[in-house]
């Protein structure tokens, strides 16, 4: 009884099998190195819609002149600012005031400027489509205001004034509450 046994050559003897098990490995790698790059890598994140802000209103306007004495009034009391400081500020800030009013540029002028100004042609305080009695009272809160801004002037401009601060202050808050 012959039989005769046909053997195969062992697996690594196989070149094409060594070949397929480098290229598996291969593409291992690369798969690794592409999803650790992914993961690292920085994600662009969606940018936020613009957030219209709501159009400001008189009211709106009120209360950030009214907001901004007060922090002047504080930081004068906590003696963050001396007396003259405070009265720049007092005065910038019923000059933006009656700028947002009217629409017309205050905080550049001088004190001259205001005397010269004539009062009539200002958009703001002169509409069609208010009442005169409105349009004169508005006229009469700007004249009061350019007023009092040529009286802080004193204080504003000394090198030590004895003005009460806190008492113009409350005036100008009064002036800004009172606008028509």
């Amino acid at each position: 009884m012959e039989f005769s046994v046909k053997m195969q050559p062992e697996l690594m003897m196989n070149a094409i099998w060594v070949i397929i098990g480098l290229v598996l490995l291969l593409f291992a790698l690369a798969a690794f190195v592409v999803i650790l790059v992914c993961r690292k890598a920085p994600r662009k994140k969606p940018e936020p819609k613009p957030v219209k802000p709501l159009p400001k209103t008189w009211e709106t306007y009120r209360k950030e002149a009214i907001y901004s004495i007060d922090k002047t009034v504080d930081e004068l009391n906590k003696k963050g600012i001396d007396k003259r400081e405070a009265y720049q500020r007092l005065s910038f800030i019923m000059r933006e005031f009656i700028s947002k009013m009217t629409g017309v540029d205050f905080t550049t002028k001088t004190l001259s400027d205001f005397k010269e100004m004539d009062l009539e042609k200002i958009p703001g305080l002169v509409d069609n489509s208010y009442a005169h009695e409105l349009a004169i009272k508005k006229k009469m809160d700007l004249e009061k205001i350019l007023e009092n801004i040529g009286y802080w002037y004193n204080p504003e401009f000394a090198l030590k004034s004895s003005a009460n601060f806190n008492a113009d202050a409350e005036k100008a808050k009064q002036m800004v509450r009172s606008w028509s």
